[in-house]
């Protein structure tokens, strides 16, 4: 696996709280690494959006992959939300390239470099 990032550019704190989130399950990690490995996402950013999701289970052993997990489906959810109403419109892209990019970002008032972006 290529890592998203240059993990050397990782601070100490960072690592430590990865590790104690992790709580000894190596599947927190490797779901960390494969969420940030999003190309459509700055892996700093969320890096450091993971870091600071908020567990407020205590005693429960799984509260915090639990908690990534939950975070991770809901951001599809927002993601799905954002993508939808450009998929609707995709239709005169179809036939007009270029241009019908140009109608979907004036029809929808979203930037044609959201739309690019949402659609890689």
């Amino acid at each position: 696996m290529i890592f998203p990032f240059s993990l050397s550019g990782l601070k100490n704190w960072q690592i430590k709280k990865l590790i104690e989130k992790a709580s000894g399950q190596f599947i927190y990690p490797a779901t960390v690494i494969k969420y940030i490995g999003n190309h459509r996402s700055d892996p700093v950013q969320q890096l450091g959006i993971i870091l600071d999701i908020d567990n407020s289970q205590t005693g429960n052993p799984y509260a915090e992959i639990d908690a990534l997990y939950t975070f991770i489906l809901k951001s599809a959810q927002v993601r799905y939300e954002e993508i939808s109403p450009i998929l609707f419109t995709m239709f005169p892209y179809a036939f007009y390239g270029e241009k019908g990019i140009e109608f979907v970002s004036r029809f929808l008032r979203i930037s044609i470099l959201k739309i690019r972006t949402l659609l890689v």
